[in-house]
């Protein structure tokens, strides 16, 4: 298991916010986004090394598989879940509004709700 993939399943086993299905929506969300990080070429990653360019590129490849608004929302939400508890804060948008296929989105949504269903 890349290291990675193994920290962010570490954190969100630490953190158990929410119903079982949010739990394990949010840890294969995290699951997902460390593979497509690794698959677009980032290296030797660490939960700590994530940065708004790393954001960036899953955005753009995202777009590229022309997934809809509210899942990319969810992806963001679940990313930034885990970034506020291994650095202690409450919750929050932390970055600006990001654009996505021409429509203004908020970065971060409160909670997962369960990508691909309905």
């Amino acid at each position: 298991m890349r290291n990675l993939n193994h920290q962010l399943k570490e954190l969100s086993r630490r953190n158990r916010d929410g119903c079982h299905a949010a739990q394990r929506d949010r840890e294969r969300i995290l699951s997902l986004i460390a593979d497509q990080l690794h698959a677009l070429g980032f290296r030797g990653m660490s939960a700590r090394s994530l940065k708004p360019k790393h954001v960036e590129a899953l955005l753009g490849q995202w777009q590229r598989e022309e997934l809809s608004v509210g899942t990319i929302k969810n992806r963001l939400a679940a990313k930034e879940r885990i970034e506020d508890r291994k650095s202690n804060r409450t919750g929050g948008c932390r970055r600006p509004d990001a654009t996505i296929a021409g429509r203004r989105v908020a970065s971060a949504a409160r909670e997962p709700t369960g990508e691909g269903r309905g």
